[in-house]
């Protein structure tokens, strides 16, 4: 009889062994996976902090109209991150304070493969600031993917910053307060 009960409890002592063993991997594996998580998370917000710094170095206030970053990379709809912003620096070099008219033509756009493709890549601006004299005041482009565009699809923006209000079929413009800065927003 005694070792018919010792065989019992070695099985449900075994038994019990493994189930803990289970428990204290899954709370490891877990655990790792959370460190994991952060590390990502913490990196993704210095590279986008460290992004946004270049992007003020990139446009310094010796230019007139600059853009800091003339390309992105966004994900299609409906995936996250969408979208991006570009930063249009204007700076006015006027002896007074001046209102400047913040013009987006929409260039070309491509496929993957080189083949032109409607331009539809949604985007969204201040139609003008105001500028105060010797000051540079940034303004955010936003842009966001069109419903149904594909991976390597590249679309392209024209940004043309004027002293006085145009119309845009009026090309060329003579009131251009710098040279016209080419943006490209490519799917990935």
């Amino acid at each position: 009889m005694k070792s018919r009960r010792a065989g019992i409890e070695l099985s449900t002592s075994l038994i019990v062994m493994l189930i803990i063993a289970i428990v204290v991997f899954s709370f490891g594996v877990k655990f790792v996976y959370d460190i994991v998580r952060e590390a990502n998370r913490f990196s993704d917000l210095v590279l986008d902090d460290l992004s946004d710094k270049m992007e003020k170095i990139m446009c310094d206030s010796s230019q007139r109209v600059c853009i800091g970053r003339t390309t992105k990379e966004i994900r299609p709809w409906p995936w996250p991150r969408n979208f991006d912003f570009f930063t249009l620096g204007i700076l006015n070099t006027y002896s007074y304070e001046k209102p400047f008219y913040i013009n987006v033509i929409e260039g070309p756009a491509y496929d993957i493969r080189g083949n032109q493709i409607p331009n539809n890549l949604l985007w969204k601006t201040e139609e003008y600031i105001s500028v105060k004299p010797n000051t540079q005041e940034r303004v955010p482009i936003a842009v966001r993917a069109p419903g149904g565009a594909k991976r390597g699809d590249k679309y392209i923006l024209n940004v043309l910053v004027t002293a006085s209000p145009v119309n845009i079929e009026d090309l060329p413009f003579e009131d251009s307060y710098g040279p016209t800065q080419i943006i490209q927003v490519i799917i990935t």
